[in-house]
């Protein structure tokens, strides 16, 4: 039996255009959406970052004191409300350095006093170890990313300078200094 549908191609056409109506829906929508963050938070804050007083321990050797104060100066210059000064006795950062070659790490940040999310005090350190083989860049770029973790950033796997993995920042992304990412964290803590 043969059965013929009058109106069949006029309801395509509804449907058509019931399909293009979603389709430019769904990319107005989108097209409206804010781009995923690029910074994940430690889930630790200063009470204030203006001023943050440092001091260098006094087992930082010449090469950790230099890239420490080449990557202070490279936060201080950010759009950030970050001020990092210096401070011989009403210090919270200590910048130091160890020499560990059991250590699979090039740099770490220790929180070693807290109220409860609230930064009290904060020891950022170099492993000289592995640090002074580094060239003057590198070893800047091992400092900034730990004084990213100093101001509460934590590890991300983007093209930032808190992405984990040194090699990758420095060979593959050639990052050594704060990138927006970094900056809109910092800005979503203090800003």
């Amino acid at each position: 039996m043969l059965v013929r549908l009058r109106g069949f191609r006029r309801n395509t056409r509804l449907l058509d255009y019931v399909v293009l109506a979603v389709l430019l829906v769904s990319v107005a929508l989108v097209a409206g959406c804010e781009p995923a963050p690029q910074y994940s938070l430690w889930g630790f804050t200063w009470e204030s970052v203006d001023p943050l007083y440092y001091h260098f321990d006094t087992g930082a050797g010449d090469n950790t004191q230099l890239a420490f104060s080449a990557a202070l100066a490279d936060w201080n210059a950010t759009s950030t409300p970050v001020n990092f000064q210096p401070s011989s006795d009403d210090f919270v950062v200590t910048l130091g350095e160890e020499d560990d070659p059991a250590a699979n790490w090039d740099g770490i940040t220790t929180v070693v006093q807290h109220d409860g999310w609230t930064f009290l005090q904060v020891e950022a350190v170099l492993n000289a170890h592995y640090t002074d083989s580094y060239p003057t860049l590198d070893r800047r770029a091992v400092a900034c990313h730990e004084l990213g973790h100093v101001l509460g950033l934590d590890e991300f796997d983007g093209e930032v300078l808190m992405n984990q993995q040194t090699a990758v920042r420095f060979f593959e992304l050639g990052i050594y200094a704060p990138q927006q990412g970094d900056i809109d964290g910092v800005n979503a803590m203090y800003g």
